[in-house]
C-alpha cells in the first residue's frame, strides 16, 4: 500500500513481505508472512521515525540492524509466535522498542 499525505500529515505505508526485506523509509508497518529477515534502515539522521512491526505467519520473523546498531542493546530480535507485534523507534544510533 502506498504512503499517503492527509491533511498535511503523512501516513506512511503498510508493506506486505514473505521473503527477506529492508525496510525503507517509506514503510511503517511491516506484516511479516514466513520465515524471513527484516533488516532496519540506519537509526543515524532518522531520529523518531518509527515502525510497527507483526508476524502474520507462523515463521519466526527475525529482525535485525545495519551496519552493528542495536534494538534495545540487541544484534537481533526474533519473533516467534504468529501475530506477535512491536514497535520500534530510531534514537539517532540505534532502535528503541516500546
Amino acid at each position: 500500500f502506498p504512503s499517503h499525505d492527509r491533511g498535511g500529515v503523512k501516513l506512511k505505508r503498510v508493506q506486505i513481505v514473505t521473503s527477506n526485506y529492508t525496510i525503507t523509509p517509506t514503510d511503517g508497518t511491516i506484516l511479516a508472512n514466513g520465515t524471513l529477515t527484516l533488516t532496519l534502515p540506519t537509526a543515524v539522521g532518522i531520529v523518531g521515525t518509527k515502525y510497527f512491526i507483526k508476524n502474520i505467519g507462523d515463521g519466526e520473523v527475525t529482525i535485525v540492524g545495519t551496519n552493528n546498531q542495536t534494538i534495545d542493546e540487541k544484534t537481533s530480535l526474533i519473533l516467534s509466535e504468529k501475530y506477535s507485534s512491536l514497535s520500534l523507534s530510531s534514537d539517532g544510533s540505534g532502535w528503541l522498542i516500546f
